[in-house]
């Protein structure tokens, strides 16, 4: 399959022989394998996964969307993607410190309690992606 990931920054992955993805969909985790039905989902801020053969290459990514494509295509579109190498883990684990105790003072379902969240989510999903390289 060919595999595109691409940030507000740019593009962040781009390759042609992908065997599986793995991503956060917005009612969970899905996988897209060879042949797969055309279909354009929304994602959530997490782990998506890359495997060609025995390789596998996990990024951290913001919300966003996919589509899965004819003839074995998947744009992933996202807000922000991070490969292991690129994640600041001590700054990762400091926003995660920094978003709960914001969780901790805010009304829930208040725009700065949502956005306490997403911050939260994103250093769990760096974390995550950077403490099993």
């Amino acid at each position: 399959m060919r595999v595109e990931v691409v940030t507000v920054k740019g593009p962040a992955l781009s390759r042609n022989d992908v065997e599986m993805v793995v991503a956060p969909g917005i009612r969970g985790e899905f996988t897209v394998l060879p042949n797969h039905i055309p279909f354009l989902s929304g994602m959530r801020t997490g782990v998506l996964v890359v495997r060609r053969g025995t390789q596998r290459e996990s990024f951290a990514v913001g919300p966003g969307f996919v589509e899965v494509g004819a003839g074995d295509r998947v744009i992933v579109l996202t807000e922000a993607a991070e490969t292991p190498d690129q994640v600041d883990l001590a700054d990762a684990r400091g926003d995660l410190e920094k978003a709960d105790a914001e969780l901790k003072t805010l009304v829930e379902g208040t725009p700065e309690h949502t956005d306490a969240l997403a911050r939260k989510n994103w250093a769990l999903s760096r974390i995550e992606v950077a403490t099993k390289k």
